[in-house]
């Protein structure tokens, strides 16, 4: 092989994208099947909701082909796919990995972000097309993508800060076990839990002073005995070792959780006992090892699942027997320990699943 908004995931075999524990409470009569564990993944304005049963459904804007079907934007979840094991989605499309490890991928192309030079460049498709096999992860941002396989790091697309325009997949680097990508920098996990970013680096989304590292095209080490990493577009999460969150970046509304909104150019503790973490463009979203799930950051469209409240700075309870979280440009999902699904926050192209309403600042049930 050669060659968000956000977006979080991870390597070696799928199921290492969730942290020991995510699942541990989820219920028998959804459990999984063939190895598939349920799963939501958000872009700008669609998601992509993972059953058990490996069908994947899709909801919300389609206008680059994102849904991976011919039809126009959708309103409520509809079929478009089997036998997936794994979904991860960038702004304005969709990337698959299938229970016999291969990839797929469908929607915008204008920057080679689906990793082929024979799908349209400024245009888009809208069906999944198959790219390569043996894959264990991929991650998905805006303009580029990032692949493992054989626990190597390849990279397509475009990244201004990261100093790159591939093609198509092209090998970057070895030992990687889990990878992440957003906007303008990338983050990953070496195979010794050390954690490594490049990119752009002007809030201090690296871990580092940005007057000292302004961007960077190299990976460079960020921090040592990190089991899990999610970001922003301009701000960044790890879980360490012994399950305490850190986080730097930007913090203009408040989604480090830090009870201020100052920019944090060096990590800092923010919480502890956690096991997951998804971001948004402007908030994040934590599960500790409880289930409880809090909420940080914008709230503007009711992202956080918090009414009456325009944004908050520190981490508050907004729900409880969640295992797992998601969050897309201004919305979140969740899926509970009974397995049901429930949504909050923008819902201008059909995002949230249900139809009738443009916004929501609670949780409403999806399945």
């Amino acid at each position: 092989m050669k060659k968000l908004y956000f977006i979080i995931f991870l390597i070696s075999s799928c199921h290492l994208l969730f942290p020991p524990g995510v699942y541990e409470k989820l219920s028998d009569k959804e459990d999984y099947i063939d190895g598939v564990k349920p799963m939501v993944a958000c872009g700008y304005k669609h998601t992509m909701y993972l059953k058990a049963d490996g069908t994947l459904w899709a909801t919300g804007d389609n206008s680059s082909g994102e849904l991976g079907t011919n039809s126009g934007s959708l309103y409520n979840f509809s079929l478009v796919a089997k036998d997936v094991k794994y979904v991860a989605c960038g702004v304005s499309y969709t990337m698959i990995i299938k229970k016999d490890d291969s990839l797929w991928a469908t929607g915008l192309n204008d920057n080679r972000q689906l990793g082929t030079n024979d799908a349209p460049g400024i245009a888009s498709t809208n069906s999944f097309f198959r790219l390569h096999n043996d894959i264990k992860l991929v991650a998905c941002g805006s303009t580029h993508s990032l692949l493992i396989s054989n626990n190597t790091l390849y990279a397509t697309g475009s990244s201004t800060y990261e100093d790159f325009n591939f093609q198509e997949f092209t090998y970057v680097l070895g030992n990687v076990k889990l990878a992440v990508c957003t906007y303008n920098h990338s983050l990953i996990i070496s195979n010794d839990n050390t954690l490594w970013g490049r990119g752009d680096n002007q809030y201090g989304q690296l871990g580092t002073n940005s007057s000292v590292i302004p961007s960077t095209n190299n990976f460079f080490k960020m921090a040592n005995d990190v089991k899990f990493v999610a970001c922003g577009p301009n701000f960044t999460f790890f879980i360490s070792n012994d399950n305490s969150l850190w986080g730097c970046g930007y913090n203009g509304d408040g989604q480090l959780g830090t009870g201020d909104n100052l920019n944090k150019e060096l990590f800092i503790k923010v919480a502890t006992d956690i096991k997951y973490v998804a971001c948004g463009y402007n908030h994040t979203m934590i599960l500790k090892n409880d289930n409880t799930l809090l909420a940080a950051g914008y709230n503007n469209f009711g992202q956080l699942g918090i009414p009456n409240i325009s944004s908050i700075n520190q981490f508050a309870i907004v729900e409880s027997n969640v295992m797992y979280v998601a969050c897309g440009d201004s919305y979140t999902f969740i899926i509970k320990n009974d397995g049901s699904v429930w949504a909050t926050g923008y819902n201008s192209d059909g995002q949230l699943g249900k139809s009738g309403f443009t916004s929501t600042n609670r949780f409403i049930r999806i399945y």
